[in-house]
């Protein structure tokens, strides 16, 4: 499946000078085989997604076409040409 994948600013450090963060291409039937081939270029980037059990970390949101996913984040499957948007929740000062 090619997906497009765009990543929140947040997640990229000092590597990116985009603040919209980036987008790339990627293959997957699942969001989290898209992360995950994203993260094989990045890998000193997975500890910014995932807590130390290897689980999505509760403060990265992912979205599917602009429709937010609630659960089962990573093992959502995705569709040719669907565009996945994996963003940081930015609200300071709230309990997770």
């Amino acid at each position: 499946m090619n997906v497009k994948l765009t990543i929140d600013a947040y997640y990229l450090g000092t590597e990116n000078q985009n603040p919209e963060g980036i987008i790339v291409q990627v293959n997957g039937k699942t969001i989290g085989e898209c992360l995950n081939q994203y993260l094989a270029t990045r890998p000193n980037l997975k500890m910014d997604f995932f807590d130390r059990d290897g689980t999505l970390d509760i403060n990265t949101f992912i979205f599917i076409n602009k429709v937010p996913i609630i659960s089962k984040h990573l093992a959502r499957e995705v569709r040719d040409g669907d565009e996945v948007k994996v963003m940081y929740n930015r609200m300071h000062g709230c309990p997770p």
